[in-house]
């Protein structure tokens, strides 16, 4: 008999509401909710305000003081309904939210689509609760008797109800920034239900300056209704007064709006600050489905971008070089085939092969990468570059593909260096080999996989005398019209040996080597 185990659907309901009430108490879901509650509340009173003390009255609206006292307590009555109303139905629908917050990781898909359209979704219940309070205080003054009055009760709510709605969505992005940012993490931008900038500028606008104006606009107007609205002298205070509310409404809407552009546009700037002295590790947050959200990821993929690069051109430069990298790149990758003079440098151990037989793998690869880390290095100190490895040998090109005021200097002064140093890698025989002439250098290979690499007679000498090196004293030998191609400084560093005829070669080639 097997018991059941999972929890009853209604505990599971209930632990579920305690992680979301548990959430309401946060800081940022307090802040959030107390926000939103006083724009909103400030923008009923002060509708009612205006109504009562600031806007002229029609004169055929009978309003007596008990349907001032009524509407006074109406008010009393409706704000703190409305703010119950929107707080119960923006938490029922703000649930997966809350729970993502709690549980972290990554929101699975009604999640995102519900965090991203938060801003929107709680101006559309805002808006909704404003629409509701303005029908309410309709249907209350009908009692005046005046269908003017009614309209102006009704449009005066639906007007404030559009600038403190654009307010409360700007408030709500920008509280909820960081959230959205968790949750666009590692995502592409969404534009298809995007607010614009463009959009959003004009919106806000419209909200803070134009609705204002045209109110102003009206009562003005009402000097030419008498008939509808006798009381002008109402007129000059109610212009100041909805001058004075244009002007604070609009720099508030202006200063949000802005900072909601400004501010992602001063991290990009501060990050790409950032990235020029070199840190690819730094990324913006992705907050927004407009142009700026697209600048954000764009700048994110950037920056990825940038770093495999860099990652890549460390990689190849380890391998040949900085300088080469460099010409790689101011030549767009492209290396074609080109005849140059080079010197070319051989370097070879002797007696590996038995050591592969006696000694245990690691601390064969061990001497190995030991021994080319001399190589590389000294290579690369005297301006050339390490072009191949094969097995224990390495092959090093002095003034290809990145040019040198004197290849033939840099090779000797490479091979002097390198005779002193490689006995402190391994107590292997070895052999170095130098020459130079005309050689084909260029990107060899297939289209999925090239090599740039250096092809000629330069090469084949310089293997021979690594060869012959191997058994000579000084393990270092190279051609003599080498040496009389350096400067004076380094050429008083070598000296003629004897000549020998090479194998494959027609002519004997005399052999130098370092004093």
């Amino acid at each position: 008999m097997t018991m059941d185990t999972q929890p009853p659907q209604h505990r599971l309901v209930i632990q579920q509401w305690i992680l979301i009430l548990n959430q309401i108490f946060k800081p940022l879901t307090l802040a959030y909710g107390a926000a939103l509650v006083f724009v909103n509340v400030i923008g009923i009173v002060g509708s009612f305000i205006l109504l009562r003390y600031v806007i002229p009255q029609p004169a055929n609206a009978v309003i007596s003081p008990e349907i001032r006292a009524s509407n006074t307590m109406l008010i009393s009555t409706m704000v703190p309904l409305a703010v119950l109303v929107g707080i119960t139905v923006s938490l029922w629908y703000a649930r997966p939210i809350l729970l993502w917050m709690v549980e972290g990781g990554v929101p699975n898909p009604r999640q995102y689509a519900i965090i991203v359209s938060a801003p929107a979704r709680q101006t559309a219940v805002i808006g909704l609760l404003w629409v509701a309070i303005a029908l309410v205080f309709g249907v209350s003054v009908l009692r005046t008797g005046s269908p003017q009055f009614t309209a102006m009760v009704v449009a005066t709510f639906l007007s404030n109800a559009i600038i403190f709605c654009a307010l409360s969505y700007f408030i709500a992005e920008r509280i909820l920034r960081r959230t959205i940012a968790e949750a666009m993490s590692g995502r592409s931008v969404d534009t298809r239900t995007a607010t614009t900038v463009t959009l959003r500028l004009m919106m806000m606008w419209l909200v803070t300056a134009a609705i204002p104006l045209v109110w102003i606009a009206l009562v003005v107007s009402f000097r030419f209704l008498s008939s509808f609205f006798p009381d002008t002298e109402q007129t000059a205070s109610a212009v100041a007064i909805l001058g004075i509310f244009t002007i604070v409404v609009g720099f508030v809407g202006m200063t949000v709006v802005a900072r909601s552009i400004a501010d992602p546009v001063k991290q990009v700037s501060s990050a790409m600050a950032e990235v020029e002295s070199g840190d690819y590790s730094r990324a913006v947050p992705v907050y927004d489905g407009s142009e700026i959200g697209r600048l954000q990821y764009g700048f994110n993929q950037m920056v990825t971008g940038l770093a495999e690069r860099e990652r890549l051109s460390s990689l190849f430069g380890a391998r040949v070089g900085k300088d080469v990298v460099q010409e790689v790149l101011e030549r767009g990758g492209s290396l074609g085939g080109e005849s140059k003079e080079v010197a070319v440098m051989f370097v070879d151990l002797v007696g590996s092969t038995k050591l592969i037989e006696t000694w245990p793998p690691y601390r064969v690869v061990a001497m190995l990468n030991e021994f080319f880390e001399v190589v590389v290095d000294t290579v690369h100190a005297h301006d050339g570059m390490v072009n191949k490895f094969t097995g224990d040998a390495a092959l090093a090109v002095f003034g290809a593909p990145v040019p040198l005021k004197n290849s033939a200097t840099a090779a000797l002064s490479a091979a002097r260096e390198l005779r002193s140093r490689i006995p402190a890698t391994t107590k292997l025989n070895f052999g170095i080999g130098v020459s130079i002439g005309q050689a084909v250098a260029g990107n060899v290979g297939a289209r999925e996989r090239l090599e740039y690499t250096v092809i000629g007679d330069p090469v084949n000498e310089a293997a021979r005398l690594t060869d012959l090196a191997k058994s000579w004293t000084g393990r270092v030998l190279a051609n003599y019209d080498l040496v009389q191609q350096a400067d004076p400084a380094e050429a008083g560093r070598w000296q003629p040996a004897s000549s020998v005829t090479l194998r494959g070669r027609p002519t004997p080639t005399i052999l130098a080597v370092p004093r």
